[in-house]
């Protein structure tokens, strides 16, 4: 097989599991995150995995980061998206700065990966992973911030399908 991935959020919790499934599905893996010790770890276990270190808010690394994974292993077959924040806060509690925070990893972080990883898909098609909770369904206490961000991702879904 000579597939590739590239993951967002990858050193941790379910970006993490998606770099181990991939890996071992044969994919080659091109992971970023901004846990530069648990990324590179990862990375020097298993082979055809490549960590970039960079934060998903930041239109510099993402470009970085997909550059990297082209040079070394071609176009993407699949994107998947996993970076993310989530803090317990209501309405009344959140500081401007937290809110700021989560849309700009939940939201733009998403949306400039995609932006800037799509026109590097293969050519026959691709497919994107939108990591987006539950709770784009269905909000749940303590949890305002993070259920807005995940319930804009799930009509950035649709959005995406309809395109």
């Amino acid at each position: 097989m000579d597939k590739v991935v590239f993951i967002t959020g990858g050193s941790t919790g379910i970006g993490n599991a998606c770099v181990h499934k991939f890996h071992n599905e044969g994919y080659k893996v091109a992971f970023m995150d901004i846990n530069q010790e648990e990324g590179q770890k990862i990375a020097n276990n298993l082979k055809d995995v490549l960590f970039i270190a960079g934060d998903t808010k930041n239109k510099e690394d993402i470009k970085n980061a997909v550059a990297r994974a082209v040079e070394k292993f071609g176009n993407f077959d699949v994107i998947s998206l996993n970076a993310g924040i989530h803090r317990c806060n209501t309405i009344l509690d959140i500081s401007d700065e937290e809110l700021d925070l989560i849309i700009q990893t939940n939201i733009y972080g998403y949306v400039n990966t995609m932006r800037i990883a799509i026109p590097h898909m293969k050519k026959e098609g691709g497919s994107i992973v939108i990591n987006a909770s539950d709770q784009c369904f269905v909000g749940k206490p303590n949890s305002f911030a993070y259920g807005l961000t995940k319930g804009a991702l799930g009509q950035i879904t649709k959005s995406l399908s309809l395109d």
